[in-house]
């Protein structure tokens, strides 16, 4: 059995704007760099065994960040990389319904379905994706802990995983925030047990960021 650590990066300006940024790669903010101060500060005691991460700069940055505190390999891997919003990306969410109605109602009520505006693939193609790098993972990390650093649409997909969910069931999972963490047990053929989803208390409220699909009320 494997222990998956699976952790979203850090603030961007993105995430303070309800941009949609995908695979743009955009730098943690100030803010972000002290979230992931707390995240690592959170599982220093955590005997992490490796860490996988994805190449986009913000979750890198995260990972190099923990990995100061247990000097394991660290290595990039491409099936973590964020859902790419084609056309989405650098839009704002009122942008985004407003430009692309038809794309953001199937974003909403048939997430499975979804495919960026211009892209080829969706979550359909990432999911399937994550799922064999987590298996990958659990055959070739059998009875140690792994961290893997990475996204929010990519942690929704994880914590799907985890629960051994299909792709169906994505709209009943929330969102985690920046710098949440959900932990599962991965037995060699994929089988999963949920420990720990979008766990974000070591996030004092005045550090957290706003959900891209959650923006806060307006009077």
């Amino acid at each position: 059995m494997t222990t998956i650590y699976f952790v979203r990066h850090g603030e961007t300006e993105a995430n303070t704007h309800f941009l949609y940024q995908g695979c743009t790669d955009l730098p943690l903010t100030p803010n972000g760099l002290e979230q992931i101060d707390l995240l690592a500060r959170r599982l220093r005691e955590v005997p992490v065994d490796c860490i996988y991460s994805s190449p986009l700069r913000r979750a890198w940055v995260a990972a190099e960040h923990i990995n100061r505190w247990h000097g394991v390999p660290l290595l990039p891997d491409p099936a973590l990389l964020e859902l790419c919003g084609g056309a989405f990306e650098g839009l704002n969410l009122s942008e985004v319904r407003r430009r692309f109605p038809r794309e953001i109602k199937i974003w909403d009520e048939e997430p499975w379905n979804f495919v960026g505006p211009g892209m080829e693939d969706g979550f359909a193609h990432s999911f399937e994706q994550l799922g064999r790098a987590v298996r990958r993972v659990a055959r070739n990390h059998p009875g140690q802990t792994v961290l893997l650093s990475s996204h929010g649409c990519m942690q929704r997909l994880f914590n799907l995983l985890a629960r051994g969910w299909g792709l169906r069931r994505m709209g009943e999972l929330e969102w985690g925030g920046n710098c949440s963490y959900t932990v599962a047990e991965f037995d060699p053929d994929g089988t999963a047990h949920l420990l720990v989803q979008n766990e974000c208390g070591h996030i004092p409220p005045d550090r957290l960021a706003p959900v891209f699909c959650q923006p806060p009320a307006r009077d």
